[in-house]
């Protein structure tokens, strides 16, 4: 399939002239939800363009003209419309049964690529002939895929800016590839706004994506209600499917619309909830939880009692001050029924999508916040927080490390792995046996840190991140060096050692994995795990090399270790794509972003081609551009 995707540019043009076109529905009635009824539906969109007005007045420096969203008196609102094992590793994911988009997805036998603004499906059953059997080409950026019995889904970004400027539409478009050689466009639902996160699970992708609720027009602003646009027609979101906190004392200034979308057919339904900018994404088969930063116009004078167990936190002047508090919104999935359930607001910010999880009905949640110490000073601290399905704190362990900050999290079962960073790398270990009452059980300090935390089973632990030495001269500061990959084993009753370490590289070297955990390809049968990195190394053969010296990048590619299930690390061999005598800084173009291992060989992905090499020696076999 070559050439433009003559379909999809068809749609982007319709959805543009079907916005206006909009038939009207009756009002459902106002539901509340959440244990104390905290969070309502709108009955009308005149309601909600009131209270959106009504929020905004709020602020008294008018926070939301740098949103986008700054008023325009009088204007008026739009009419309604109706509207098993496997021998072949996957995306590294978080949660068991639920599947994450990411760029590379694989079958075993064809890979599915995107670079860009293009997608290609590569067949590899035979490892030494890969082919490109088919190829989509785009005008946006591919965000995702998933793959799922037949299906393919392309998830093509959309992007905004802090400021609320809408640049594009966010768009899922669904594929029948049960002829993998001849994809077969099934459906395309988009949203005016841009994409932040998705998940698949039981044949359902439920995507998060964000609307703005004003939008610029000529020298004012318009009302914009939450909206999706099937094909070629616009569908609003129902005022009783679009949440809010009749008295939140922040600034809400998005839609945050949950799509659920069946792999099957492109059927879909939507829900909203009106939050700020941004969020981080946390999935199960039976939740989803969406946290995002909740910056409160806090009054200069006296302290702010927050709801939630614990310290008092500081006074800031303006909403996008320091002092961050994290609002948590549960929606309930089953299939294509979604409904929002619960909201909480709790102090502190949290890391990334590891620092949430679910286990027996309980949230626990890591955060770090400032607080006051008992001399009265404030202070960097991290906190643990544990929720009941109605999002009330029922247990906290707060004041974690004074001064240092989470660079991971990992829970595993009733114990949690966190790491706190200054100037050493404490792991420490807390137990959420009595989920009311969570524990420290150990904490194990190293030099360096772990920016991430994969299980490796029987009780050992793979940690990421940087090696570090005390900056000279500088004190309570340090330098970072290499690349530090670790094996920890973590004992029943809690206490933590460090198994084997691995130092990849001088200072300026790095990975990927820490900031993105889909980097890292996990063959559990087999005790494998690659990611990529970046080698640089000092010349230090004059002797006079300093610690704050950054090295050279002489490599790039894919590291493969094997953990043993005493956690012993140990490399296996190494994978680049950059020709032998090539400048490494000039050939971004094969630095390897993706491995897949299927049987006995090992795919690695950059934005040129694909590469083939043998597990066992690793030989090339074979290359595919893309």
């Amino acid at each position: 399939m070559q050439g433009k995707n003559a379909a999809f540019g068809g749609v982007l043009l319709l959805t543009i002239i079907a916005v206006g076109t909009l038939v009207a529905i009756s009002p459902a009635p106002v539901r509340q939800v959440g244990e104390s009824g905290n969070l309502l539906s709108f009955g009308s969109y005149s309601q909600m363009q009131s209270f959106l007005k009504d929020s905004a007045n709020n602020y008294q420096y008018n926070n939301y003209a740098q949103m986008g969203v700054s008023l325009a008196a009088g204007a008026a609102a739009p009419a309604a419309t109706s509207t098993s094992t496997k021998d072949f590793t996957t995306t590294n994911v978080q949660v068991q049964g639920v599947d994450e988009p990411d760029f590379v997805k694989t079958d075993g036998t064809y890979l599915y690529v995107a670079t860009g603004s293009n997608v290609s499906i590569i067949l590899v059953s035979t490892p030494s002939s890969p082919h490109v059997v088919a190829k989509l080409h785009y005008d946006g950026q591919v965000q995702g895929l998933f793959i799922s019995s037949g299906r393919l889904l392309v998830i093509l970004g959309g992007t905004m800016s802090p400021y609320g400027a809408w640049s594009g539409l966010t768009s899922l478009i669904l594929y029948d590839v049960s002829d993998p050689s001849a994809p077969q466009q099934m459906n395309v639902v988009s949203v005016r706004g841009n994409y932040v996160d998705s998940r698949l699970a039981g044949g359902y992708v439920y995507a998060i994506l964000q609307q703005p609720s004003y939008l610029s027009q000529g020298n004012g602003t318009s009302f914009e209600p939450p909206a999706v646009i099937d094909g070629n027609t616009t569908v609003l979101v129902s005022p009783s499917s679009t949440f809010y906190d009749p008295v939140s004392k922040v600034p809400v200034a998005q839609y945050t619309i949950v799509l659920t979308l069946a792999m099957s057919d492109g059927s879909h339904t939507q829900e909203a909830v009106l939050t700020g900018w941004g969020s981080t994404i946390y999935a199960t088969s039976s939740n989803i939880y969406l946290a995002f930063p909740d910056r409160m116009n806090y009054p200069m004078f006296g302290g702010v009692a927050l709801p939630a167990v614990g310290a008092q936190m500081m006074p800031v002047r303006f909403w996008w001050g320091w002092g961050t508090n994290t609002t948590i919104f549960r929606t309930s999935v089953s299939g294509s029924q979604t409904q929002v359930a619960a909201q909480a607001t709790i102090p502190g910010s949290v890391l990334n999508q590891f620092s949430l999880d679910e286990y027996n009905g309980y949230l626990r949640v890591a955060t770090t916040s400032y607080s006051q110490l008992a001399n009265r000073t404030q202070a960097q601290v991290n906190n643990v927080y544990v929720l009941n399905s109605g999002l009330k704190v029922v247990g906290a362990l707060e004041g974690l490390a004074p001064n240092e900050k989470i660079y991971s999290v990992r829970f595993l079962g009733d114990v949690g792995y966190v790491v706190t960073f200054e100037r050493i790398d404490p792991l420490f270990a807390i137990s959420f046996a009595d989920p009311t009452h969570p524990t420290v059980l150990s904490a194990l300090k190293l030099t360096g840190f772990s920016d991430y935390l994969q299980p490796m089973g029987n009780g050992n632990l793979l940690g990421v991140g940087m090696q570090t030495v005390p900056a000279p001269h500088e004190q309570g500061y340090v330098l970072y060096l290499g690349v530090k990959v670790s094996t920890f084993h973590v004992d029943q009753n809690g206490s933590s050692s460090e198994v084997s370490s691995f130092v990849v590289g001088d200072r300026g070297s790095s990975t990927p994995v820490s900031g993105d955990h889909r980097a890292v390809a996990y063959d559990s049968t087999r005790g494998i795990v690659a990611f990529p990195v970046y080698v640089a190394l000092v010349d230090n053969s004059t002797g006079t090399a300093q610690p704050w010296d950054y090295g050279k990048g002489v490599w790039q590619g894919a590291y493969l270790f094997h953990v043993s299930s005493q956690g012993v690390l140990e490399k296996v061999g190494d994978i680049s794509q950059i020709p032998t005598g090539a400048g490494v800084d000039q050939s971004s173009q094969l630095f390897i972003s993706r491995i897949v291992l299927i049987g006995d060989f090992v795919y690695t992905i950059s934005s040129s081609q694909v590469q083939v090499n043998s597990l066992a020696d690793m030989s090339l076999v074979s290359t595919v551009s893309l």
